[in-house]
């Protein structure tokens, strides 16, 4: 049988000036630089035609962003957008799954029961059920790593990614959190299943990631496919969450840990503004009577 992979691994060592969380069970951390949030996986955990070999399927690191008006999205692997450099048996390309958002507070497992997750559909030829890229609520997501020649599960089995990965000398991991960690309940689930379309993405540029500061190669991050989006910010809710990636074929991938804070109206922003310069000039004028 032939593995392939969507992954990403990395070991980061990270400048005195940022903030990192290390991750309970594994060796990879999360970091928070130039505004981005960025969770970097091992670099050695893909599986691609049943090597571990940094090969198609090597995802390196996510990061996330926000501003007043989009929440951007971008990811560092050696897989393209849409890619159809690999096609398996049956004639199928293996591509990215899903961008699983989960607001709850739950594990994975009772998250996806109560559909209750978020979803960024970014890759349009993948198996999800939805037909459309955006973003999508209420979702229920299912997987579709069997039918890709893929892992049925992560960490436990006969068959699962990091007793694959491990044996063959690489370092298995899921970014900010470990292969084995209880959230994921060994679930696979990684495509859209049901869910409500609430609005699109727009693909990032070279030109958008300058202008962001984005720089996964601080990292030391290189794989080959750097590919982004951006999403309205009312699309997703406030809070803290957790957001999984994986390929189609689960043979990697990556999580990240993060929080989306409230933006003010413009309105508020304003009379916040008019308010603290109104006291900060009855200040000046106090002080200078009282010269």
């Amino acid at each position: 049988m032939k593995f392939n992979t969507l992954s990403t691994t990395i070991f980061a060592t990270v400048a005195a000036t940022a903030t990192v969380i290390g991750i309970t069970g594994q060796q990879a951390n999360a970091a928070s630089l130039g505004g981005w949030n960025y969770a970097i996986d091992s670099f050695n955990d893909g599986v691609t035609n049943g090597k571990v070999d940094q090969g198609l399927y090597e995802f390196y690191g996510m990061a996330i962003k926000q501003d007043s008006q989009n929440i951007y999205v971008a990811i560092n692997s050696n897989l393209g957008l849409g890619d159809k450099t690999y096609r398996d048996s049956n004639g199928r390309f293996v591509n990215y799954g899903d961008l699983l958002f989960n607001f709850t507070g739950n594990n994975l497992t009772t998250a996806n029961n109560q559909k209750s997750l978020f979803a960024i559909r970014f890759d349009g030829i993948n198996d999800a059920s939805v037909s459309s890229t955006g973003v999508y609520s209420n979702v229920q997501a299912k997987s579709v790593t069997s039918s890709n020649h893929g892992f049925t599960n992560l960490s436990s089995g006969s068959l699962n990614h990091q007793g694959y990965v491990n044996s063959r000398g690489g370092s298995a991991s899921m970014g900010d959190l470990a292969q084995n960690d209880a959230y994921f309940g060994n679930s696979t689930v990684n495509v859209i299943k049901s869910g409500t379309k609430v609005g699109d993405i727009k693909y990032l540029t070279v030109d958008d990631f300058s202008e962001l500061n984005l720089d996964f190669g601080q990292f030391g991050a290189t794989g080959s496919q750097t590919i982004g989006f951006s999403v309205d910010r009312s699309l997703l809710p406030t809070g803290d969450y957790l957001a999984q990636l994986l390929a189609e074929c689960a043979n990697d991938g990556m999580a990240i840990q993060g929080q989306f804070n409230e933006v003010p109206e413009p309105i508020t922003g304003l009379i916040l503004a008019a308010g603290l310069g109104g006291a900060a000039m009855r200040k000046m004028k106090k002080s200078r009577k009282n010269a």
